[in-house]
This record gives C-alpha cells, sequence and structure tokens, in this order.
C-alpha cells in the first residue's frame, strides 16, 4: 500500500476551511433572535405571496434582490417561518464562500500572504455575522467572490480557443440575486478588457461578447429592481444613507478627501470592524501596490469592482458604506495581507523571528473583534425577555412596549404566547421626551406594570426607569444586554414595577419631572 503524505501547507489551509466553517455555524446554531431590520426583511417574505414579494416594493423601508426573496420563501413555505430557516440561505452562502476565497487566493497569492488572507477571511466577524442574518449581504459576498473567479479564469479559456459559456451564464443571472453584482461585473469588465489579447481578435471577440450580456444582464436587472423600489423608500435610503454619498455640490475641503474617508470606513466599525483603520488603508494600498505591479489584470479584478461602487456614490447611485460593501471586503482583505506580507518582507534578516512578530502585530488590530468578543452576536434578545414576561405576567397584568420593541413583540408574541389583551404600544416622540412620561401615567396607581424594552435610545429608556423610580419601586426585571462588537447596542429587557403608593406618585408627573434630570444610570446612558 502506497501512503500518501499531506503537504502541511494544504494541511494548513483544510484547518483554517475547517475553523471558518465552525465559527460560521457558532453563530447560526447559536439561534440569537431577529433584530429589527431581520423583522421587517423576514415579515415581507412569510407574509407576502410570491409573486408579489419578488415583484412589488417591499414594505418597512426594505430592499433585497428577487432572486434571494424567492429563495428564502420556497425554505419558509416548506418549514415554516422559524429564525434557522429564515437564515439558511445567508449561512449556505457564508460557508460556499469559504471555498471560493480560498481558491481565489490559491490563484493569486503565495506564502504568507495566503495565509494572512485566510486567516483575515475566516475570522472576520463581519462574515461570520452576516452568514447568520436575514439579509443578503452573505450572499453579496459570495456572488461577488463566483464571478471574481470567473473573471480571473476567463482569459486563459479564451486564449485556449473555449467558449466562455459559465461566465455568460452567470453574469447575468447573478444580478437577480445581488443587487450590487452589477457593480461587481462592471469593475470585473474593466479587468477583463486589459487582459484581452490586442492582436488577438477572436479572443477579444470573445471577451467582448461576455462583456456586451454582462451589460445587458445587468440593466434589465437593474430597471426591474429600481421598479421594485418605493419613492418614499428611495426617499428614506437617500437621507438614511447621505453619509455614504458624495456631499452634493462638493464645496467643503473635507469633501475632498471624501473618497478616502469612505475608502477607511471600510476597515473601522461598521464595515469590517478593525482596530486602527487608517492603518489598514495604509496597509491595503501596499499591498494592492504590490499586486499592481506583479500582475495588473489581478489588482483591476480586485480593486474594480470597488471603484464601480465608489463611482455609484459619486453618483448617489449606491451608497459606499458598511454592509452594503460586503461584497468588497474579501478584496480589501487580500489587499490588507498583501501589505501585511510586504512589510514583514521589509523587514527580514537573516532570522524569521522580526518577519514572524511584524505578522503578529500587524494581524492583532484585524483579529481583536473576534478574539475578543467571539459568537454568538445577540443585538436584540427579544424572544427570552418576552417568554420571562409570559411566566411570570398575571392576567390583569398591564404591559407597555416601548415603540421600538414593537417590532420584537409583533414577531415574538404569538411565538411565546403573549396575548394582546392588555398591551399598550408607545409612540415616538424623540422632539417632545415628556411625552413618553405622559403614556407611563396611565398606569398611576396600578401594582403591578410591565415595560418592555429593545431597538431603544438608552437615554429614553433611562429617563423612563428615573421617572419610575420616583414614583414607584421597582419589583423585578430581566436585561439580556445586546452583544455585537461594531457599536455599543442596549440589548432587550424587561421591568416591572409598582404604582401603587400614593406617597411616591404625589413626588412627580408628567409635566413636573425635568427632562434633565442627573440619571442614577448616567454611566449606561452614555453609551
Amino acid at each position: 500500500m502506497i501512503s500518501r503524505r499531506i503537504a502541511p501547507g494544504h494541511l494548513a489551509a483544510g484547518a483554517l476551511l475547517l475553523a471558518g466553517t465552525g465559527m460560521r455555524l457558532w453563530q447560526y446554531l447559536g439561534n440569537a433572535s431577529l433584530w429589527v431590520d431581520e423583522i421587517k426583511l423576514a415579515r415581507n417574505i412569510a407574509e407576502r405571496p410570491l409573486p408579489l414579494l419578488v415583484t412589488a416594493p417591499l414594505d418597512w423601508h426594505q430592499v433585497a434582490p428577487p432572486g434571494f426573496l424567492a429563495l428564502v420563501r420556497l425554505l419558509v413555505d416548506r418549514f415554516g417561518p422559524d429564525e434557522r430557516v429564515l437564515r439558511l440561505v445567508p449561512l449556505v452562502a457564508a460557508l460556499l464562500a469559504l471555498p471560493l476565497f480560498w481558491a481565489i487566493t490559491a490563484r493569486i497569492l503565495a506564502g504568507t500572504a495566503q495565509v494572512v488572507a485566510r486567516v483575515l477571511f475566516a475570522f472576520s466577524y463581519s462574515l461570520v455575522w452576516y452568514g447568520s442574518q436575514v439579509k443578503q449581504y452573505s450572499s453579496d459576498v459570495l456572488i461577488a467572490l463566483a464571478l471574481t473567479l470567473i473573471a480571473l479564469e476567463l482569459p486563459g479559456r479564451v486564449r485556449n480557443g473555449g467558449w466562455p459559456l459559465l461566465a455568460l451564464v452567470v453574469g447575468p443571472l447573478a444580478c437577480w440575486f445581488s443587487t450590487p453584482a452589477a457593480l461587481v461585473l462592471a469593475g470585473l469588465g474593466v479587468s477583463l478588457l486589459t487582459e484581452a489579447p490586442p492582436r488577438d481578435p477572436v479572443c477579444r471577440r470573445k471577451v467582448l461578447t461576455v462583456l456586451v450580456v454582462w451589460a445587458a444582464g445587468a440593466v434589465v436587472a437593474g430597471g426591474v429592481a429600481m421598479r421594485a423600489i418605493a419613492p418614499e423608500t428611495h426617499n428614506f435610503m437617500q437621507s438614511y444613507w447621505r453619509h455614504a454619498m458624495l456631499p452634493l455640490p462638493p464645496w467643503r475641503l473635507i469633501d475632498v478627501a471624501w473618497p478616502v474617508e469612505r475608502l477607511g470606513s471600510i476597515f473601522a466599525g461598521s464595515g469590517l470592524n478593525y482596530a486602527w483603520p487608517g492603518l489598514q488603508l495604509a496597509l491595503a494600498v501596499i499591498g494592492f501596490t504590490t499586486c499592481f505591479r506583479s500582475h495588473r489584470g489581478h489588482a483591476l479584478a480586485l480593486l474594480g469592482p470597488i471603484a464601480a461602487a465608489l463611482l455609484a456614490a459619486l453618483l448617489h447611485l449606491y451608497p459606499f458604506a458598511g454592509r452594503l460593501l460586503a461584497f468588497g471586503m474579501p478584496a480589501l482583505i487580500i489587499g490588507l495581507a498583501l501589505g501585511i506580507a510586504r512589510v514583514a518582507e521589509l523587514v527580514r534578516s537573516r532570522t524569521a523571528l522580526p518577519a514572524v512578530l511584524v505578522h503578529g502585530a500587524l494581524l492583532m488590530p484585524a483579529l481583536g473583534p473576534m478574539l475578543l468578543a467571539p459568537p454568538v452576536y445577540r443585538p436584540e434578545e427579544v424572544r427570552p425577555i418576552l417568554a420571562y414576561l409570559v411566566s411570570q405576567r398575571r392576567p390583569e397584568d398591564p404591559v407597555y412596549v416601548y415603540h421600538g420593541a414593537g417590532w420584537g413583540v409583533d414577531f415574538y408574541g404569538p411565538v411565546v404566547g403573549l396575548v394582546d389583551s392588555g398591551v399598550t404600544r408607545g409612540g415616538g416622540h424623540r422632539d417632545d421626551r415628556s411625552a413618553y412620561l405622559a403614556e407611563l401615567d396611565q398606569f398611576r396607581g396600578r401594582g403591578r406594570v410591565w415595560l418592555v424594552f429593545s431597538h431603544d435610545d438608552n437615554q429614553e429608556r433611562c429617563l423612563m426607569l428615573d421617572y419610575l423610580d420616583v414614583i414607584g419601586r421597582a419589583a423585578d426585571s430581566l436585561v439580556v444586554p445586546g452583544r455585537i462588537p461594531v457599536h455599543p447596542v442596549h440589548g432587550a429587557a424587561v421591568y416591572r414595577f409598582d404604582l401603587s403608593e400614593p406617597a411616591r406618585l404625589r413626588q412627580a408627573d408628567a409635566r413636573t419631572f425635568p427632562l434633565d434630570w442627573e440619571s442614577k444610570r448616567a454611566a449606561e446612558c452614555r453609551l
């Protein structure tokens, strides 16, 4: 019998692949409660007929590609609207993205740069979390990787006389499953034009045929997608993502640096969430410069989609921000890995120790979020706090629901058995916070009053709780803090107060309680 020894490099690649798979399954199997944006999209998917789901504007300012919506809806029809069913398509996309990224890095990277890129991809906080959200960001990553790999393989195929049938089919089809696929195709098209041999008319004709088919597919899919966005949703998106599109007109000096600031933001909290994003951007610039010198086609294939997205943001067609740029994160990770490897190479001496130390020092800011806060990420754990409320509530107990928690109550209330009788929904009063206190005054004299909070302005929660501490007594609570390393989130909570003591009730009311009250929860409120 002949024994075959596995090369150390293959063993390391396999171990990292398993580690990345494990991180994504860890998050998925943790089964965190859906947060507000997931609930909005999940309700569109579960409550609409399939034809209406994929052709009409979505409710509640939601936008998603029809192919993604159809896949999730087919699973919901078969298995029901459980969280794990709703998140199955993003999970599968996240898992399939791993071997595709491995294939791309095997083609364009070598040595430590390849290992560093795979480590960063496997342990990316953002990519792990996207793989367990009822959103299309994970499939955006998968489709961008698939298109990039096809584009890298296409020049060699046409030079060898083959027709790029896969590219002709997958390119237009991708635009129905990923909104930014059109940007990816545009960026990859530029790299393919540079790679097509000018003295080989047959090869160039094949490449141009692919690009024409891609452009036609993107235009058709884009036109359908624009018709499926309600005018009010378009206006909302333009306002919400205003910071992620070039200010018009760009009169201020800072506007000139807007593209650099936006590129750096992709490494920051709302994107890859790396420490010292400026350093990460500088390393990526070094990496892409190195790549461009060694293989211009590879550099253009990686940077082209990001450049197309930046141009779209300049034209106010697509926001250049955070999770909407998930499709470009693998390319930025490759650039960062090349930069780290290049800096380590510059400090290499007769021994390997300096290079090892540089690799470790430069990797830590990128791996820090995952090392300090591994899964499971839970932004708004509404399910357990409502289950606790149901287990402790008496039939006559009133329940006040803070307006931001209404989405969670609507989705999880029926699941845990929360009946709507006796439940009061609060309103949003950001411009007049005394109105929150007026809503609470309707429960004066009641011995057992429950309050439900999630997706809240923490200062509003603190103001309301402080007011209740003055006019009543806290009797019970369950607080589940939010847990994501992007920005502070306040999680979900349920409180019970006794508002039946006349002496306490005389101390204040909504009209007399000072809104600039020095909260005993001041540190919490400053989060």
